[in-house]
């Protein structure tokens, strides 16, 4: 899982507007998918595009990052098979814009876009989708209504800032983390697997 953090501060640095920040993102993301899918080992690549907060921003810069991110499609070389999780209400009238990119991109490498989410929204959603539920709400229940049912094994935020802030997956309280100061647009594939491989390589106590 990706946190691409930062992209206002890469377009300030590099003097260029909103859109081409993401749009950058867009075709390092296709370019990571591209490269995972060739490398093998990987189930499932999850990239947090906009959390509900950042729907709060002005209406120009809620408008480049629907339609920077989602060029992720049209920029891979690969077939993708996306899905799209997160608040289908907070994404306005951008919630059918992400409809289409998941109609039109079904079979190949799986691809999650989060979008409209965080941990604290996804709670709230769940809490109000079970609450006619009969009996006990189990484990398995709410794993079956969340947005990121299977456990996160590596959790990468780029753009320097060390928080998991509300972009916890519900289910992966033992994800190995790893924070990078780089901006996710010049991240480079060796950077990627070293990422994957530090982390994946660290010892895992459980508490012992």
């Amino acid at each position: 899982m990706i946190v691409p953090d930062g992209s206002r501060r890469w377009a300030k640095k590099h003097g260029v507007s909103l859109l081409d920040a993401y749009d950058a993102v867009a075709r390092k993301t296709a370019d990571f998918c591209a490269h995972l899918n060739a490398r093998g080992g990987i189930d499932e690549l999850l990239v947090c595009v906009a959390s509900v907060n950042n729907y709060g921003r002005s209406e120009e810069q809620v408008k480049d990052f629907n339609l920077g991110y989602s060029r992720v499609a049209q920029y891979s070389k690969i077939p993708l098979s996306i899905t799209v999780a997160g608040n289908f209400d907070a994404m306005g009238v951008y919630a059918d814009h992400w409809r289409e990119l998941v109609r039109n991109n079904r079979e190949g490498f799986p691809l999650r876009l989060l979008v409209a989410w965080s941990m604290d929204d996804e709670v709230s959603r769940i809490a109000h989708q079970a609450r006619d539920q009969e009996g006990p709400l189990t484990i398995k229940d709410v794993a079956a209504l969340s947005d990121i049912p299977d456990e996160v094994d590596v959790w990468i935020k780029t753009g320097g800032n060390r928080r998991v802030s509300a972009m916890h997956p519900l289910f992966s309280p033992y994800m190995e983390l790893v924070f990078l100061d780089d901006f996710f647009q010049d991240l480079t594939l060796e950077d990627l697997d070293d990422s994957i491989s530090n982390a994946t390589n660290r010892r895992k106590l459980f508490g012992m």
